[in-house]
């Protein structure tokens, strides 16, 4: 959220599911949390995929925040690394190489349905997670 803080008048209580699967179309399970408002009703969803660990500080302020403004939020760790299964393939390879718009693809698909969904799925991230919004927005998700 850059170096600005900017307050919110009336937070909503939030909830975490830590190290939710979501199996990619090759069966490797990906692991992500979910920050979610704390109520019956549904929100959008942002996905960020990283290869620098979901529980990073930046990640989890950054997620818990966006949830106290109504948002569900998903940090999920990329195939092959921290929690998610798979062999992580480093990202400055040709896209056929990668698994990353796939993964991103069958994620985004996965985030829509979670029970605090309303259908609408949006992506975030920064430096290498940001080239994985790239990677899966090229690849066209629903």
């Amino acid at each position: 959220m850059g170096n600005k803080q900017y307050p919110i008048k009336n937070p909503v209580p939030t909830k975490i599911e830590r190290n939710l699967e979501c199996v990619v179309r090759d069966g490797i399970i990906l692991r992500a949390d979910v920050y979610h408002p704390d109520e019956k009703s549904k929100c959008p969803v942002l996905v960020c995929r990283t290869p620098y660990n979901k529980l990073t500080d930046r990640y989890v302020k950054t997620a818990a925040d966006l949830a106290s403004r109504g948002y569900c939020v998903v940090v999920q760790d990329f195939r092959g690394r921290y929690a998610s299964d798979g062999e992580y393939l480093w990202m400055w390879r040709e896209r056929s190489e990668t698994f990353d718009a796939l993964d991103g693809f069958d994620t985004i698909e996965w985030a829509s349905t979670l029970p605090w969904s309303d259908g609408r799925v949006g992506t975030w991230g920064h430096s290498n997670a940001s080239w994985a919004v790239w990677m899966t927005l090229d690849s066209v998700p629903p």
